[in-house]
C-alpha cells in the first residue's frame, strides 16, 4: 500500500513536467539589437567624423503558455530617441508588456511598440541607418505606456486601436490627457500593403492630431513604397500644423546585396498673420542612397551618404558619408 501511495505521487509530480515537455511551455529567448556607424562629415558646418554606437537593445521574451507572453527591453540610445551623433547615451525601458493572444486577437498593455510607424518600418527595413518619417521627426513615438490591441479581420484586412499615455517611452505621465489611436491595414495581394492611420491627442494647451496614409509593395526583387504624413497643433500651438511625404525603395542586386534610396521632405505651414513657416529652421529634404549587405540573418552592413538640404536659406544642412552596421538575435 505504501509502494502504492509513493508511485501514485510520483506520478502526480511527473505528469505536469510530462505536459509542459510536450507542449514546450514556458518558454523563452533573449532579445539584443546593436547599431554600431562611421560618419564621415562633407561640406557640413559641424565637421564631425569618427565612429559610434548609435543604438543598443537588451531584453527578454517569455512565452507563459499559447496564450499568454511577456517581453521586456532596454534601451541604450540618444535621449528621446534621437538619432543625432551626441555622445550622451541613456537607458530606458523600451518595452515592459504583457500579452495575450487569442485566435485573431491580440491585446498588450504596458510599454507596447506604437502601431503607427510598424508598417513603414516593415517597409524601409533599415532602422539601423535612419527611422521612418513618423519617428524622424516627431509625429509619432517608438513606443508608449498604455493598452493596444490588434484585430486580424481576415488575410486581407488587419486593425489596430491603442490608448496611450501619448508622451513616449522615456517619460513619465504628467498629465490627465490620453492619446487615442486607430489604424487599417489591407494587404490586397501578396506583397502590397496598403495602411491608414490616425490619432488624437488632447490637453489644456491643444489638440494634437495625426494623419498618415503609405503604400508599398515587396518582392524577392525589389520594394518601393511612399507615404504621406500630417501632424496638426505639432508643439501644443494652434496653427503650427506640419506635414510631408516619403518615398523609398531597393533593388535587389543578388540574394544578399541590396541598392537603396530615400527621400523625405518635411514642410511646416505659415500661420496667419506671419510671413514665413513656424518651423523653418526644421524644415527641409533628407536623401539617403547606398548600398546594404546581409552576412546573414542577423548581420547586416551598409555604406551610404545621407544629406539633409534646409529650407532655411541661412542653413547650409549637413552631408555624411557613413559606414553603418547592425548585429541582432
Amino acid at each position: 500500500m505504501k509502494k502504492t501511495l509513493i508511485l501514485l505521487a510520483l506520478l502526480a509530480i511527473l505528469r505536469p513536467v510530462s505536459l509542459l515537455a510536450q507542449e514546450d511551455y514556458p518558454k523563452g529567448s533573449p532579445i539584443g539589437r546593436i547599431f554600431a556607424d562611421y560618419r564621415y562629415s562633407i561640406n557640413s558646418d559641424d565637421e564631425y567624423s569618427g565612429f559610434g554606437v548609435s543604438r543598443a537593445w537588451l531584453g527578454y521574451k517569455f512565452s507563459i503558455d499559447e496564450n499568454f507572453s511577456a517581453q521586456i527591453i532596454v534601451d541604450i540610445g540618444s535621449p528621446l530617441g534621437n538619432e543625432d551623433v551626441s555622445a550622451k547615451r541613456y537607458m530606458f525601458i523600451r518595452n515592459a508588456l504583457v500579452s495575450y493572444n487569442k485566435n485573431r486577437l491580440t491585446l498588450s498593455f504596458g510599454v507596447c511598440d506604437e502601431r503607427a510607424s510598424q508598417t513603414e518600418l516593415k517597409l524601409w527595413g533599415k532602422r539601423y541607418l535612419s527611422s521612418p518619417f513618423l519617428l524622424q521627426y516627431k509625429f509619432a513615438n517608438i513606443a508608449d505606456i498604455g493598452f493596444i490591441a490588434d484585430y486580424k479581420v481576415s488575410d486581407i484586412l488587419s486593425l489596430d486601436a491603442a490608448i496611450l499615455n501619448g508622451e513616449g517611452y522615456t517619460q513619465i505621465e504628467t498629465d490627465n490627457s490620453l492619446k487615442y489611436a486607430f489604424g487599417i491595414t489591407i494587404t490586397p495581394i501578396r506583397g502590397l500593403i496598403i495602411r491608414g492611420y490616425g490619432d488624437t491627442n488632447k490637453r489644456e494647451e491643444g489638440t494634437k492630431n495625426t494623419l498618415s496614409a503609405s503604400l508599398g509593395f515587396v518582392n524577392e526583387k525589389f520594394s518601393l513604397a511612399a507615404g504621406y504624413n500630417y501632424k496638426s497643433d505639432f508643439d501644443w500651438t494652434d496653427g503650427h500644423n506640419t506635414g510631408g511625404f516619403t518615398v523609398f525603395g531597393g533593388f535587389n542586386l543578388s540574394a544578399k546585396l541590396e541598392l537603396f534610396g530615400r527621400f523625405d521632405r518635411l514642410s511646416s505651414q505659415t500661420p496667419d498673420g506671419e510671413s514665413e513657416p513656424w518651423n523653418l529652421s526644421k524644415d527641409g529634404s533628407l536623401f539617403i542612397t547606398g548600398v546594404q549587405y546581409k552576412v546573414m540573418k542577423q548581420l547586416k552592413f551598409s555604406v551610404n551618404y545621407q544629406g539633409w538640404n534646409a529650407a532655411d536659406p541661412g542653413d547650409n544642412g549637413w552631408n555624411y558619408i557613413q559606414a553603418n552596421a547592425e548585429f541582432r538575435f
